[in-house]
Formats: C-alpha cells, sequence, structure tokens
C-alpha cells in the first residue's frame, strides 16, 4: 500500500497526470502500474509457494522500514556481522521506525498539493490485495530469519519486544 501511495506521489510530482482521480478512474495510464505491481512478478497468488520463493530461492531480502536491521540480517548471512552497529538497533538511540517510515511517505507522495480521499485509498487497497499478501509474508519470513540470526549473535537487533 505504501509502495503504491509513494508511487502515486512520484508520478503526480512528475506531471504525468492532472490529480490522482484522473490516475485512479484510469482517464490516465501514464506512470506506474499499480495494480500489484510486485505480485505481478510472480505467477501464482498461491501463498504457500510464494513464502517457499522466499524461503528457498532468495538468500536475502530486505525490509525497507528495517533498514538497519535488514543490512545486519545481511551481514549476519554473509558471515560479516557487526556487532558493534547492530547491537545498538533495539537501544534507546532514536531510529526511523515503520511508523515513521510509512508517515514519511504518505506525506512525500502528497506533498500538501492535494489529498487522497477515502474511497480512493479504499481503490488503491483493493488493487493491492496480492502485493499486500506478499508483504505480510515476506515480512513474516523476515521476522523469522531475524530471530534465527538473533539467537545466533545473543542480542536483539529486529525483535526487539521479545526477550532472547
Amino acid at each position: 500500500m505504501w509502495h503504491s501511495l509513494s508511487m502515486l506521489g512520484h508520478d503526480f510530482r512528475h506531471d504525468r497526470f492532472a490529480n490522482y482521480s484522473q490516475k485512479l478512474s484510469g482517464k490516465s495510464n501514464a506512470g506506474y502500474n499499480m495494480d500489484n505491481f510486485f505480485h505481478s512478478r510472480f505467477e501464482t497468488s498461491n501463498t504457500s509457494f510464494i513464502h517457499h520463493l522466499l524461503e528457498v530461492q532468495f538468500f536475502w531480502f530486505g525490509i525497507t522500514e528495517y533498514m538497519e536491521a535488514s543490512m545486519c540480517l545481511l551481514l549476519w548471512q554473509l558471515h560479516i556481522f557487526n556487532n558493534f552497529e547492530c547491537s545498538n538497533l533495539c537501544g534507546d538511540r532514536p531510529k526511523k521506525s515503520s511508523y515513521f517510515f510509512a508517515h514519511a511517505n504518505i506525506a512525500k507522495a502528497g506533498e500538501g498539493l492535494q489529498t487522497l480521499t477515502q474511497d480512493e485509498l479504499k481503490y488503491i487497497s483493493s488493487i493491492t490485495k496480492r502485493d499486500q499478501t506478499l508483504y505480510e509474508i515476506a515480512l513474516h519470513s523476515f521476522y523469522q530469519r531475524a530471530m534465527v540470526a538473533e539467537r545466533d549473535v545473543g542480542f536483539r537487533f529486529l525483535n526487539c519486544h521479545l526477550s532472547l
């Protein structure tokens, strides 16, 4: 959903359509195709198959709103983990949370030029359902991979709310 809103704002800022409703009504096919953008790269909507792809065929993938933890997970998988950098992610220092990331993207997508109506947001949600499912599966796998890494290194760098 956030990716679609970001694409919509990007295309609007680059004058690919006059307003959001023009793009969402189909009167403009300029710019990105928002209809299940990521999921279109998979030939099936079978969630078990998608989970299998992420677990077996992807050595690593990151989650944008958890970029620092994603990089820690990559370093762990490459066997070059950085204890110093990663041990601070669950500490008291300020960091960009998924809440911050999502709201920053919404602000950037709109940039105060115009706002999306509830109906437009519902429409975007309806045309990105498979992408949302893909994201949920990827996020779950990401949390699971991080938990394995966290047990191995002896501290939390992503699942901060859980005890080790």
